[in-house]
């Protein structure tokens, strides 16, 4: 009875002649399902794996036929036009960047605490406290300031600060301790996790249609959990050959662990880096009202 009287009389009608896209959401579900699933078993059975391979060209496939039906159906699940805004695509690329880095950095430093310096699962949640505090003081503070910059500079920068919190966290020790090994790096995480957040959102909904917000918050959120899956995949894979490399040349398994931690994060340094550089060639920059920034 209250939406009857709220809403609209025509918006029945509208609702009426949209349909579903019931095609594209089947694909593109299945389609990340299968990507993620794939990608998750990697480092465990290996790429060449028959699990391995037969998930990722099922989601190849299932993907392409979702991009396929989006480009020929009248009301699509996700308008590909939407990606012909460069904040669009440059911010979404940015963020599956920076999502690769950061899912992993914390799965290594979580293990490195538990395993290497021997922390309860209490103790090693208490450790990445100080992150959260870093990373809602700097956001506020760059929501006062990126109305007057616009959202490019910090988006450019803060990967730059992610790569060098990565690089001193990959340089942790068998024998290390968590204010000289630990602290340092996640301090430095943090900022750059700050300075990005905030102008990655932005850059990802800025030129977007109103009637397309929705869709292109949700694009993103997509992005950073593919990244995040994509990178997890990738940096573990990376660290299971250098540790079994290390073991089969009588490595101690701690030094093997741990070096194999190193490596791992050294390519997520390498994967911010790619997403400064694509935030400083894509993105355009844009200034916002401090009531927008400070919403986000």
């Amino acid at each position: 009875m209250a939406a009857s009287q709220l809403l609209p009389h025509h918006a029945g009608e509208e609702l009426k002649k949209k349909e579903l896209d019931l095609p594209g959401a089947v694909t593109a579900t299945a389609g990340l399902m299968a990507l993620v699933y794939g990608l998750s078993k990697a480092p465990a059975d290996g790429w060449g794996s028959q699990t391995v391979v037969t998930f990722l060209v099922a989601s190849a496939i299932l993907l392409i036929a979702f991009v396929y039906n989006e480009s020929r159906t009248k009301q699509p699940l996700m308008p590909l036009g939407l990606f012909k805004i460069h904040n669009v695509s440059g911010g979404n690329l940015t963020a599956l960047a920076i999502a690769c880095t950061l899912f992993s950095m914390f799965f290594f430093i979580t293990l490195y605490l538990q395993t290497v310096l021997n922390y309860s699962p209490v103790k090693t949640g208490l450790a990445f406290l100080p992150v959260t505090f870093i990373i809602g003081i700097v956001s506020g503070v760059v929501s006062n300031v990126i109305a007057k910059t616009g959202h490019k500079p910090f988006l450019v920068s803060g990967p730059i600060v992610l790569a060098v919190g990565l690089f001193l966290l990959s340089n942790i020790r068998v024998n290390g301790s968590y204010m000289h090994d630990v602290f340092p790096g996640l301090a430095v995480c943090a900022l750059g996790m700050g300075f990005s957040f905030i102008a990655m959102t932005l850059a990802a909904t800025s030129g977007v249609p109103k009637h397309f917000s929705g869709l292109a918050s949700g694009v993103l959120n997509t992005s950073q959990q593919v990244g995040g899956a994509i990178g997890l995949a990738i940096l573990s894979a990376v660290f299971a050959s250098t540790f079994k490399s290390d073991i089969a040349s009588r490595v101690a398994a701690p030094v093997a662990q741990v070096h194999g931690y190193h490596d791992g994060l050294r390519v997520g340094v390498g994967l911010a880096i790619v997403a400064a550089i694509v935030a400083l060639l894509v993105v355009r920059n844009q200034k916002v009202k401090p009531d927008l920034a400070a919403g986000v």
